[in-house]
């Protein structure tokens, strides 16, 4: 739910421009392709492309100018493209893999999208528009039928001069995205030899973002707030091989700004010995 003003503020009291009340609905779809390689015993690689859709529906009014109905924006295309590097450090009895993520701006920005006058997107980004590194760490311990695992981790996302025009007189100069702070808790159980099941919290805080605007000639810098970010998951994995196997996961949002729900359906396909030259 939305309710903002759009306008020029004399006194506290004396509003001039719009009032907009407005419910949106926003959803986003996802397919990637993600290829892992197995370079030594206990290092991988692995490349993610992602391609992209989004939907935002609007439902509501504008009460500064009586304008009343519904409209919906989308965007599709590639998204931002990942690499994954992941080595193992411990053999037990409690697992260690230490995991470095590097996230492209591969995508289409927010700062890169068409908006009409008001400064209101026409189109939706498919990425951040920011480049990222996440090193992480993630722990397995093994308690035979069942399997505990955590992770804890930090995106560090760089700044970059975007010099995006809002309108004619209102222009995004520098933004420096905020930062990450990551941590997931959770369990694994075995129900038999092919199919599992496994339980777990992830929870994200994000720092705040520093903007600098420039309207009308003059620099201002802006602030956002910071946001918690909760997600409760279950997931089921089930094994019809030794090279394809299916998982099913469903994530309900547990904070104010976390989404309500998000669905994964992850296919790995192993091609074991396929670059076996002996």
């Amino acid at each position: 739910d939305r309710f903002f003003f759009r306008g020029v503020e004399i006194i506290d009291t004396v509003l001039i421009g719009a009032i907009d009340a407005r419910q949106v609905r926003r959803e986003t779809v996802e397919a990637a392709v993600t290829a892992r390689f197995g370079i030594t015993d206990w290092l991988e690689g692995a490349i993610k492309v992602p391609y992209v859709y989004r939907a935002d529906d609007f439902r509501g009014l504008t009460i500064g100018d009586a304008e009343f109905g519904d409209e919906t924006v989308t965007g599709d295309g590639l998204g931002d493209i990942e690499i994954f590097a992941n080595a193992q450090l411990t053999d037990g009895p409690i697992y260690v893999i230490a995991n470095t993520r590097i996230k492209t701006d591969t995508g289409k920005g927010p700062f890169d999208v068409d908006r009409d006058s008001n400064g209101v997107e026409e189109e939706l980004a498919t990425g951040s528009g920011f480049w990222a590194v996440e090193p992480s760490l993630t722990f397995i311990a093994p308690n035979d039928p069942a399997v505990f695992f955590a992770n804890i981790g930090y995106a560090f996302n760089f700044a970059r001069d975007v010099n995006a025009e809002l309108d004619s007189d209102t222009r995004f100069t520098h933004v420096d995205p905020g930062d990450v702070a990551k941590a997931t808790i959770g369990v694994g159980v075995a129900l038999n030899q092919n199919a599992s099941l496994s339980f777990s919290y992830e929870h994200n805080y994000i720092f705040p973002t520093h903007t600098d605007i420039e309207i009308d000639g003059d620099t201002t810098k802006s602030k956002s707030d910071h946001a918690h970010v909760g997600l409760l998951g279950i997931a089921g994995t089930y094994r019809f091989n030794e090279t394809f196997s299916v998982t099913g996961q469903v994530q309900v949002g547990a904070t104010e700004e976390a989404p309500d729900m998000r669905a994964i359906i992850r296919v790995p396909i192993t091609f074991h010995g396929l670059l076996d030259l002996d």
